[in-house]
């Protein structure tokens, strides 16, 4: 099957936009096992190019078949973007003042109306339609293993053609040049490295852990800031990862395993509502709420969102994010700490979340990110104040993709006084 023919069928499943792009592009992969390293990249890198353009790439005729087109012209249409994509892959398109600018940024006009509202200008968008670099974190700590330097951990690195610098903004992490084969490294491969975007690093950092204490990961998926949590506190205390999605949560083991970790405690809940977790009220020492939410701080890495999430369904998603942090908050002991954060752009997800949590629960305040950064010798992102009615509550965090090139993260610090 031809290149065209393989893209073909991948577009054909991306463009119903009922699943994430990386679990079509795996799925497509694992169906197809005599693709090569370089045509599995180069059919990953036109996916992904067509998704963050799909809006200006589909100014075409024959560019939205509908399921009643003859197969014939369901065939022209996708050959048309496929040839579309592969050429502006090899050459940038020309001209594109002439286009409005939810089109000439490929971005539904809904989200770009509310995210001009908010302050965002066309030098966001454009960041937005960058690819994402590959960011790696230094485990700081192995159970089993000597860890190395950042520095060693280059030349190390550099030995398996894979170059990568240390990132000027965390001394625990790495930017690696294009997307290199990190299997194939053995450092990799034991655990000394994980793929981790340094904000993502940061909002972990965050919770400033330190040994024996009792940590909570209320929303973990896959457990990458878990991971970060437990090896900063030297596989000491605990380490609850929860989550409601049995499958998110399943990726954790094979990351813990290879990790050596064991005071990492997976936590399986039906939702925040669960009653298991009345035997952690008021018993953590600190605990981490990244929110399920909308995710367009991650755009230059998952274009898909913005065609697979609508306007509608902001609003489930912000009660959801309500009653979690809610319920999150019970879990923490006065005097501990609790970090609201989302890989979210919207004020919605994002401040007005805050405000009204902080609203309802006056044992909690405000504490400043940066200060907590600063100890840590972390240097990403920036405070901005939180206000109501005039009133400055405190600082809240935030990363922009344009300024820091990297995802854009929110989070807010607060720690419980009674």
């Amino acid at each position: 099957m031809s290149l065209r023919h393989q893209l073909y069928k991948v577009f054909e499943t991306l463009g119903h936009f009922e699943s994430p792009a990386d679990a079509v592009l795996r799925s497509h992969f694992r169906a197809n096992p005599q693709l090569g390293r370089a045509q599995r990249h180069e059919i990953a890198e036109a996916c992904f190019h067509m998704l963050r353009h799909r809006l200006r790439l589909n100014q075409h005729p024959f560019s939205t078949p509908t399921r009643d087109w003859p197969a014939t012209l369901k065939w022209n249409a996708r050959a048309s973007l496929i040839e579309k994509t592969l050429g502006e892959m090899r050459k940038p398109p020309e001209e594109l003042d002439q286009w409005p600018a939810p089109i000439r940024y490929s971005i539904p006009h809904w989200l770009y109306e509310r995210l001009r509202a908010q302050g965002a200008d066309d030098r966001l968008f454009e960041a937005l339609l960058e690819p994402a670099s590959l960011d790696l974190r230094v485990v700081s700590w192995h159970p089993k293993l000597p860890v190395l330097s950042r520095e060693a951990l280059i030349d190390e690195l550099r030995k398996d053609a894979i170059l990568a610098q240390g990132h000027p903004g965390l001394p625990g992490a790495l930017r690696v040049e294009g997307k290199p084969a990190l299997e194939k490294s053995a450092c990799f491969a034991k655990g000394l490295l994980e793929v981790q975007d340094v904000a993502s690093q940061a909002v972990a950092a965050l919770l400033a852990p330190r040994r024996h204490q009792t940590i909570v990961d209320f929303c973990a998926g896959a457990g990458g800031k878990t991971l970060a949590l437990a090896s900063a506190m030297r596989n000491t205390g605990q380490v609850y990862a929860c989550d409601n999605n049995s499958a998110r949560l399943a990726r954790l083991k094979p990351r813990l395993t290879r990790s050596g970790l064991s005071n990492v405690q997976p936590f399986a809940l039906d939702s925040e509502h669960d009653p298991k977790l009345m035997r952690l009220a008021s018993k953590a020492d600190a605990v981490l709420v990244d929110a399920p939410c909308s995710g367009f701080g991650t755009l230059r890495r998952n274009p898909d969102l913005k065609w697979r999430f609508k306007a509608d369904d902001l609003d489930r998603l912000l009660a959801q994010q309500a009653s979690i942090l809610t319920a999150a908050s019970r879990l923490v002991r006065p005097g501990g700490w609790l970090v609201y954060a989302t890989c979210s752009l919207l004020r919605e997800e994002n401040d007005d979340q805050v405000l009204a949590f902080l609203a309802q629960h006056p044992d909690f305040v405000l504490e400043s990110p940066m200060e907590v950064f600063q100890i840590q010798a972390i240097v990403i992102g920036c405070e901005t104040p939180l206000e109501s009615e005039g009133r400055v509550l405190g600082p809240v965090w935030r990363t922009d993709p344009l300024r820091d090139a990297c995802d854009g993260f929110f989070a807010a610090r607060m720690r419980r006084e009674r």
